[in-house]
């Protein structure tokens, strides 16, 4: 059986019968990560339509918030292919951990990361103080980017739910979208057992036949799938599965069959969906009078 919470990768499942999957020890998953050089405050770069980074062609642009702060709740979530966007864009990329928390105004745009927790545990003592760091963020405009746990966290703080699902989410999954510009078909990779339910207000972008997969809500963005994974990234969660509860061959299996033999899996979507993200944090927000 599979026991697992929040952006989950616990479970409790015996190796289908005796036999194992070879799993190299992580790489590239150090989760420090450095201040990339600085393009004069605006983006620098814009994207092409095949998701790749090209010179910024467009009018207008002028200057927009530069500094991104990455919540990461263990040695294994770091951010990623996200982290590499962002710092190829020359964002100004700082990453945080629970017990250290970004100070308001020292960031612009926010990503909080997966975690193994629940959003609805109450025994784990920092999920409160990052709830209510993440409000402030959200109160006071700053973009928001919530990714699994993140997601859930983002809806939560939104006025949406989070619950256990029917079951574990596990592997590569293809979604119903709503605007695949926004957020593709995939497949993206799950690893979940709580569910999501929207924010009131926010606008329904992609699901699964197990759970909501993307919303938006303005400026802000939830997905409860992993764009950010690579496959030292998985191997990582694979070995800290293993370190404690094990983890069945079927899903190790299913979580590594969606990468390419370079170890990169769904990166033009997450590529369009940091794009999208960002496009969304520059629009003007229009305040009451």
């Amino acid at each position: 059986m599979t026991e697992t919470t929040g952006c989950t990768r616990r479970l409790h499942v015996a190796t289908d019968e005796g036999r194992t999957v070879p799993v190299a020890p992580a790489s590239g998953v150090d989760p420090v990560m450095t201040e990339p050089e600085r393009t004069g405050g605006s983006w620098g770069r814009a994207v092409r339509q095949d998701g790749s980074w090209g010179p910024d062609e467009r009018a207008g642009w002028g200057t927009v918030p530069d500094r991104i702060a990455f919540l990461q709740h263990s040695a294994s979530d770091v951010p990623g292919l996200l982290g590499e966007f962002a710092a190829d864009l020359g964002l100004a990329v700082a990453v945080h951990h629970p017990a250290a928390l970004p100070v308001p105004g020292s960031f612009d745009l926010l990503v909080v990361l997966g975690s193994i927790e629940s959003v609805t545990d109450t025994g784990v003592p920092w999920i409160a103080p990052e709830r209510a760091m993440v409000a402030g963020a959200v109160e006071a405009g700053v973009p928001v980017l919530g990714v699994c746990f993140g997601a859930q966290l983002l809806a939560d703080v939104l006025g949406g739910s989070v619950a256990r699902g029917d079951r574990t989410e596990i592997g590569w999954t293809r979604i119903r979208t709503a605007d695949p510009d926004v957020v593709a078909t995939g497949p993206w990779l799950n690893w979940h057992d709580d569910v999501i339910t929207c924010p009131p207000g926010a606008e329904v972008m992609a699901t699964s036949d197990l759970a909501l997969q993307a919303f938006v809500a303005g400026r802000h963005t939830g997905v409860q799938f992993h764009p950010e994974v690579t496959v030292d990234v998985v191997l990582g969660w694979v070995d800290d599965a293993r370190d404690g509860d094990g983890v069945a061959d079927a899903d190790v299996t299913a979580l590594l069959s969606g990468f390419d033999a370079g170890g990169r899996g769904a990166e033009a979507g997450a590529r369009a969906l940091f794009r999208g993200f960002l496009d969304r944090a520059r629009r003007p927000v229009r305040r009451p009078a």
